[in-house]
């Protein structure tokens, strides 16, 4: 039998460098959060020698079909999964959705349904045989059939773009765009403007994920903030570009941009765009490096024929707009189709040294943080029975069962805000303010900054409550309850005309959302108000 050996090709290579930049911003900005993200990486690299060396030796006798017959399967039984959860037989994985499948969410389902779909039409045009074309063909009917019904936008522009493209393969359909491209522009551009209207604030939200995305890294340059640091970082720029307009926002004197921007303003875990959050944790480097793999790849499975090329396709476009790398099936898409790239240009090898040395530095990295990693899992099913306490507000025994394993899960950024509150809740306002500064560290959150605030007030800190809710206000200036603390404090600290000014913006103030929340606040700020200014000699400011 002849022996199995690979010549490095440019996706190798790229593979590797951005493994590279991946470790040394882990050495960079080592955390609890960056800990568990370099497993990850760490596994799906191992997972890519795998897949590298299985599809060059594979290539011989199988070819594409043992995938395309693998996500065949999936397909069907994600579709039946889903239709029956349209039945009723099944529930869904979310009380919000119908459909999911299997998922969270009907985006990511969408997404898979249109990955799939995207190898199945190119894989029954070239497949001889005839089982196998109507194994492909009941898979491609079932997923385009679904695909609309997930309302993901995304979803269809992905599919479309790569099937856009794969029929662009062909002489005579190219011909076909050359002679009426005009009405194909203005077709996309009709399409294009519904799906945005569909759903406008999502689209606007994500557009301003994006900007704010672009300033972080033009700030971090090229050292990046650290892998998992996106939700933190995404916080503070956030914080920072609306720092200059604050007062004007409070009063409703903004700028119509500004106005019109803070209001869709949020606190995202995720970027919805995995290419920006890639330049936010890893620089420019990272990013540029990632983008050349993925296109680099899309060629070399293109020149191939391969199927793969337009599964990569549809995930390099799903990534843009949504965060399927989060999830442990588009993360072994990814893997699997840098890997077919790889294979595919696979020519007469002579060495397997360097899979050894990114497998055993694969290897030491996931050997390294196994005992880590144990402790972890036992401190998240230790918690899973905690939270419940919390759930009930019986915060004692919250804080008592969490001071076993509390170190071990300081990655976990609602843990640390139900520790950090309930530590408030029970008066030990110096241990709460410890635990959720290192939350305000891992999450952007502004209700770590709120609790930190009210810490600071219980304590007498009045300068530091200000900063804290002031901060809090600046990370999503569309909320009214930072601001009803803020004035409560100098209402407590007696500072009666910073608590008159404020109270009379509060009531002018337009949040996102109005809500009972929202009159409550308003509710509670005329109360005091009333009780203790109506009919009181002028007020004097306060000493901080």
């Amino acid at each position: 039998m002849k022996k199995l050996l690979i010549k490095l090709n440019a996706v190798d290579l790229l593979a590797s460098a951005l493994l590279l930049v991946f470790i040394i911003t882990w050495f960079n900005h080592r955390t609890d959060v960056s800990f568990h993200k370099i497993q990850s990486i760490a596994m799906y690299t191992l997972l890519y020698v795998v897949f590298r060396l299985t599809y060059t030796k594979a290539e011989y006798y199988f070819r594409e079909r043992i995938i395309l017959i693998t996500l065949s399967a999936c397909a069907i039984w994600q579709s039946i999964y889903a239709i029956l959860q349209v039945t009723s037989i099944y529930e869904s994985k979310n009380y919000l959705f119908t459909m999911t499948g299997s998922f969270h969410n009907p985006g990511p389902f969408g997404g898979f349904l249109a990955i799939c779909a995207s190898m199945f039409i190119p894989g029954i045009q070239g497949e001889k045989n005839r089982f196998l074309k109507i194994l492909y063909s009941i898979a491609t009917i079932l997923c385009i059939i679904l695909l609309p019904a997930t309302l993901s936008r995304t979803s269809l522009l992905a599919f479309g773009t790569s099937m856009l493209i794969y029929i662009s393969s062909y002489k005579y359909f190219r011909d076909i765009i050359k002679r009426y491209w005009i009405l194909a522009l203005l077709a996309i551009s009709i399409l294009g403007s519904c799906a945005y209207l569909y759903k406008k604030d999502s689209a606007d939200g994500r557009a301003f994920i994006n900007k704010i995305s672009g300033l972080a890294i033009k700030e971090n340059g090229i050292k990046g903030s650290g892998l998992g640091k996106f939700s933190v970082t995404y916080g503070e720029t956030q914080a920072n570009y609306f720092a200059p307009y604050i007062d004007d926002i409070i009063h409703g004197d903004s700028p119509e941009k500004i106005e019109r921007e803070r209001m869709i303003a949020d606190c995202p875990e995720y970027a919805f765009n995995e290419y920006m959050e890639i330049g936010v944790e890893c620089g420019i480097i990272g990013i540029t490096l990632f983008v050349t793999l993925t296109i680099t790849a899309i060629i070399f499975l293109y020149k191939a024929k391969s199927t793969g090329c337009y599964g990569l396709i549809a995930l390099s476009i799903f990534a843009i707009f949504s965060y399927p790398f989060k999830m442990v099936v588009f993360c072994i898409f990814e893997t699997l189709f840098i890997a077919m790239a790889g294979a595919k240009q696979n020519k007469s090898g002579n060495t397997l040294i360097p899979v050894y040395i990114t497998a055993g530095l694969a290897v030491i990295i996931l050997a390294t943080g196994y005992g880590k990693i144990r402790k972890i899992q036992k401190a998240e099913k230790m918690l899973e029975k905690s939270i419940v306490l919390y759930d009930l507000k019986h915060y004692e025994p919250f804080i008592e069962d969490c001071i076993s394993f509390k170190d071990d899960l300081l990655h976990n950024y609602k843990f640390l805000f139900a520790l950090g509150q309930s530590l408030n809740k029970c008066g030990e306002y110096e241990k709460s303010d410890s635990v959720l500064n290192i939350g305000s560290s891992v999450s952007c959150d502004p209700m770590f900054w709120n609790i930190m605030g009210n810490n600071a007030t219980a304590l007498g800190d009045y300068e530091r409550a200000k900063v804290c809710y002031t901060k809090a206000f600046c990370m999503i200036p569309n909320r009214l309850y930072p601001l009803s603390l803020l004035a409560k404090m100098y209402h407590e600290n007696g500072d009666t005309t910073a608590f008159l000014h404020l109270s009379n913006a509060i009531n002018s103030f337009v949040p996102k959302v109005e809500s009972a929340l929202t009159k409550e606040l308003r509710e509670e700020i005329n109360l005091i108000i009333h009780e203790s200014y109506l009919q009181k000699p002028a007020p004097t400011p306060a000493r901080y």
